[in-house]
């Protein structure tokens, strides 16, 4: 006799209910970027409105003559060389230079170009979670807490913390840079060959970039990058 289990055809798997353009539009990572993007702008744009302050601005900026002067060599040199305000940090120095040089002495445009990196380093933040992660939506709510969070007003609204949004720039550049590289390497790489391979990688230009760049030199990036180098088996690229 036949077994009866045998005879039973198994039920019928239900088909996924179809997703719908306008949900997959929502969802797409180019939405959500912009979406973050005009709630940064819209939260810290009052900033541009501001105008120095007391606390370090002068040094920085408003009372700096070198800084006032603009993009030069002789600027270049002394950013290269000097340790005013008691940090080596060239980069800001000549970021600031270029304010100057572009927008003139007043406040606005510091503020605008401290905005405008936090905006940058929203998006990075965001396409680096989901490029790790794979998940768009919760990555979109760690980038929305790291951009609206009110611990980064200070950094965006004091022209003196230009540092604070160059040197995050970097890091997130770096480590994204890292990231994708890794992912590559290791889709053409056999999976023994994992652990030799990710010590030979070199780092990203973008590392020493951000060596020269912030108040601390990111002493956290080469820890960063051995963790993206060696995900955990959860990972979508592990």
């Amino acid at each position: 006799m036949t077994d009866l289990a045998e005879t039973t055809p198994p039920p019928p798997v239900e088909a996924a209910p179809p997703v719908s353009a306008l949900a997959r539009l929502a969802s797409h990572p180019g939405w959500i970027g912009l979406l973050l993007a005009v709630a940064t702008l819209l939260v810290y744009y009052p900033a541009a409105r501001w105008q120095f302050v007391n606390l370090d601005d002068p040094i920085y900026f408003s009372s700096n003559t070198n800084v006032l002067k603009g993009l030069s060599f002789t600027g270049t040199t002394w950013a290269l060389s000097t340790g005013h305000a008691g940090n080596w940090h060239p980069m800001t120095w000549v970021s600031h230079m270029l304010d100057a040089q572009l927008f003139g002495p007043g406040p606005a445009a510091p503020h605008v170009v401290n905005l405008l990196f936090h905006v940058a380093n929203t998006l990075l933040l965001f396409a680096l979670l989901r490029q790790l992660t794979g998940a768009v939506w919760r990555s979109a709510l760690v980038a929305a807490l790291f951009a609206l969070h009110p611990l980064h007003v200070e950094s965006v609204a004091w022209v003196s913390e230009r540092k604070d949004v160059l040197s995050a720039f970097f890091f997130l550049l770096t480590l994204w840079a890292y990231g994708r590289y890794a992912r590559k390497s290791e889709g053409r790489r056999p999976k023994s060959e994992g652990t030799e391979a990710s010590q030979r990688r070199p780092p990203p230009i973008t590392h020493h970039a951000s060596r020269i760049n912030p108040r601390t030199p990111n002493s956290d990036l080469p820890s960063s990058a051995s963790s993206i180098s060696c995900p955990s088996p959860s990972s979508p690229w592990a």
